[in-house]
């Protein structure tokens, strides 16, 4: 965080650009497979303090976040189906000040820095009829 900002809340204003592809490949009745890519654009334009005694207007700051995923479903049991999906992605923020969406609040860096990330999720889905 950056010393100049004042432990206060802030208010942050910006605007979110994002493109992906997804694809998904039926092997049968009871197996598909998907894969996805999207990048997502987060441009902080604006942070100031609450109090308003503090602003820093035209910060025009991109923060990108490329990911992908590759997820499976099987249905295993009559509408039932066990949905996996596995996610790698990553955070390019810029040097100076902007929003990271990933870690929630406004972050000061010296250089561009990159954070990674990954998870997964796993669900049971029961289909009525």
């Amino acid at each position: 965080m950056d010393p100049a900002l004042p432990d206060t809340l802030i208010e942050i204003d910006s605007r979110n650009y994002g493109t992906g592809l997804s694809l998904i490949w039926a092997t049968s009745e009871i197996f598909s497979f998907s894969l996805s890519g999207l990048t997502t654009i987060e441009n902080t334009y604006q942070i100031q303090n609450l109090a308003h005694t503090f602003k820093l207007s035209g910060v025009g700051q991109d923060t990108v976040l490329p990911s992908s995923s590759f997820g499976f479903d099987w249905a295993f049991i009559k509408d039932f189906s066990l949905n996996v999906t596995f996610q790698r992605s990553e955070e390019l923020e810029p040097a100076g000040l902007s929003y990271s969406p990933t870690l929630s609040q406004t972050v000061f860096n010296n250089s561009a820095t990159t954070l990674y990330f990954s998870g997964y999720s796993v669900g049971l889905t029961y289909g009525f009829q």
